[in-house]
């Protein structure tokens, strides 16, 4: 036992040694433990000191013949001791188990170290102002991001912690845990004076001092110039990419609010009023009351934006400057980006004398004011009808001779070749591909605008060929042969060419680019697998499946035992390239079949016989953990190391060797048995 108290004394460390004193103190000071078990944690105790105290402290506890009986154990009698009664599944190795209220009467080097002596705050959030029914509406709309709190511990010694949001567990060198939170208000959210402050989530709980932000009214933001005759121009610093400023209009009606960003581009901002209920528009327009308060709101980047107001002045009249260059669509297809006219041109007169030239397309349809110019087609019977473009129901133009299309009439490829289409007043170039006895196909356009291919389905609508919603201006397709598609440029869209060219050609199209369904897993059978291989292009619910032998082959190496198999599939005909993929054949899981009892002081244990395998590997549960104790190629094992009285749980696993490595199979179901 001296040699053996040695051995372990040496291996120890100081937190081994923690570990060591609170288990005498949990087992000495515990009312329903044993006098054998006060013993027993006696004499671990002094194997892992190494002191002298042992007969000493044993008289205390036990008669000399007790403490000789215990003496007589060896270390794994202390083990067996140690997984039953009450200390049985104690594992003194976790950190869970551990005795914290130990830590107070603890005072070595180490703990000086990690003892938090006091918390200093020394950097409040990076934002530490809000502006009260903009940015902050209640309590959680308040931010810690960028608190840094400084940490001195009892030895002298200092770090820092950075918290980034409210109750984020922030931990130092020695895994002491910190939090920054709120102090706690009765009053409701409102106009005030709030307080962070960070603590120590456990142990003292030591906290730091108070560190304010403040509610403030959005009364104190910078107002809006304006002039009620013409446009007014603020600028408006930004807080975290955001631009606020107050406005109290000075004349009730419609006004134009826009911001300008680093950028140069039109941002559309959002109006509230003085109860922080959000502004409905249209566009840039507002309608507002003279003398009451709003706030406005946008987000942009930089450091500035420039705001502008201007009253809208009223319409006086409207008139056609100049007549659409493409005055049709197509039936069916007008519901992607609507019904408008290309290049037309309607001037504008307000009624303080201004005027503007608004344009028919679709993304310029619109006003200084943000106003949109709502078109509306009226067929006629013969086939043409007139389209309006207004404002209100007393404003607006008439264009005459606009024709909504069959879609015969639009401009068709049969299989190959290159077709000139117009860009329709939507934005739209709308072409006909019918495809031959080919499926891949190459397609470009002539402009940088994207592709986006539609078939009919025989629902409602028009609906994305799988695949083709959203591809580059060059791009090769799988499409069903002999079928009807129609290609128009990507979506969101829209051309500025007034006419675009499209090339359609036969390609081939790379194999692994489809989709390739293959199962990742197989059991072992003693023969060479060949999983069949399914692979198709598109869609779950639409797609175009590919056959083995005429658009694609395949090979199998590796695919008979156990480990992991490869898959070579080789594009054949209008698909080209290879692209392999793998399956892992693994042995089946061993069949528990009967844990018995076998003697006077044995249990035997039997399997079932799992194909390619190896050997198997037996383990053994006691109460504390799992160990292996055998290693067979037989399928049964009869574990002699058993003691009468106790329970135990057994399972098993197969192996074999692949690669040079050994695998395993899956554990067996777990059976007991009481010996």
């Amino acid at each position: 036992m001296n040699l053996y108290r040695k051995s372990v004394t040496d291996a120890m460390d100081t937190y081994k040694i923690h570990l060591a004193e609170n288990l005498l103190n949990k087992m000495i000071f515990e009312e329903e433990n044993s006098m054998k078990q006060k013993v027993l944690a006696v004499l671990l105790m002094t194997a892992m000191l190494g002191t002298s105290v042992v007969p000493v402290t044993a008289a205390e506890f036990s008669s000399g013949e007790e403490t000789a009986a215990v003496q007589e154990n060896d270390t794994a009698g202390l083990e067996e001791e140690f997984s039953s009664g009450v200390n049985a599944g104690y594992d003194y190795d976790d950190d869970d188990d551990y005795d914290d209220d130990y830590d107070d009467d603890y005072d070595d080097d180490e703990d000086m170290e990690s003892a938090v002596q006091s918390i200093k705050i020394v950097k409040g959030p990076d934002v530490d102002t809000y502006y009260y029914g903009l940015e902050a509406q209640e309590l959680d709309y308040l931010d810690c991001d960028g608190l840094t709190a400084e940490i001195t511990y009892k030895d002298g010694s200092t770090s820092t912690l950075t918290f980034g949001y409210i109750d984020e567990e922030v931990f130092d060198d020695w895994d002491n845990e910190f939090v920054c939170l709120l102090e706690e208000n009765d009053d409701s959210f409102g106009i005030g004076t709030y307080h962070f402050y960070v603590k120590q989530k456990y142990g003292d709980e030591i906290r730091s001092d108070s560190c304010p932000v403040y509610v403030v009214s959005p009364e104190s933001l910078p107002e809006l110039n304006q002039n009620t005759s013409g446009s007014a121009i603020t600028t408006v610093q930004t807080r975290s990419n955001r631009v606020m400023a107050k406005f109290v209009p000075q004349k009730s009606g419609i006004c134009a609010l826009t911001f300008i960003n680093a950028h140069g581009e039109t941002v559309e901002p959002n109006l509230f009023d003085k109860n922080f209920d959000m502004i409905n528009h249209s566009g840039l327009s507002y309608a507002v009351n003279g003398g009451e308060t709003y706030y406005i709101i946008g987000y942009v980047g930089g450091e500035s934006a420039q705001v502008t107001v201007e009253y809208y002045a009223g319409i006086e009249s409207m008139k056609v400057v100049k007549e659409p260059t493409v005055k049709y669509t197509y039936k069916g297809f007008n519901r992607f980006d609507g019904f408008y006219l290309r290049n037309g041109e309607i001037e504008i007169t307000y009624s303080d004398g201004t005027s503007e030239i608004v344009s028919t397309n679709r993304l310029e349809c619109k006003t200084k004011y943000g106003q949109m110019l709502i078109p509306r087609y009226i067929e006629s019977s013969d086939g043409s009808g007139d389209m309006t473009y207004s404002l209100s129901s007393e404003l607006g133009v008439t264009f005459k001779g606009v024709e909504l299309r069959p879609v015969k009439d639009m401009p068709t490829i049969n299989g190959t070749g290159s077709k000139t289409v117009d860009t329709l007043g939507s934005g739209s170039t709308w072409l006909h591909l019918k495809t031959g006895k080919n499926k891949a196909y190459k397609i470009e356009s002539s402009g940088k605008y994207g592709l986006a291919i539609f078939k009919d389905y025989g629902t409602e609508f028009y609906q994305e060929a799988p695949g083709c919603a959203d591809l580059p201006s060059k791009a090769t397709v799988v499409l069903e042969p002999d079928s009807d598609y129609y290609i128009t440029v990507g979506p969101g869209v829209s051309a500025k060419d007034d006419r675009v060219t499209y090339t359609v050609s036969t390609s081939k199209y790379d194999i692994s680019k489809c989709n390739i369904d293959l199962k990742s897993s197989y059991t072992y059978t003693g023969k060479a697998l060949k999983p069949a291989v399914k692979i198709n292009y598109g869609y779950t619910d639409r797609n175009i499946k590919l056959k083995a032998g005429r658009d694609y082959t395949v090979t199998y190496t590796n695919n008979k035992n156990v480990g992991t198999a490869k898959v070579k599939i080789t594009g054949k005909g209008e698909f080209a390239g290879s692209v392999t993929k793998t399956f892992k054949i693994t042995m089946g899981k061993p069949v528990l079949k009967t844990v018995s009892r076998s003697g006077s002081a044995a249990i035997k244990v039997s399997w079932s016989k799992v194909n390619g395998a190896a050997g198997y590997e037996v383990y053994r549960y006691t109460g504390s953990k799992w160990t292996k104790i055998a290693t067979t190629k037989s399928t049964s094992y009869t574990d002699k190391k058993v003691k009468k009285g106790t329970t135990y749980r057994y399972k098993i696993r197969a192996y074999a060797k692949a690669n040079k490595k050994a695998v395993y199979s899956a554990y067996s179901v777990e059976k007991s048995i009481k010996r």
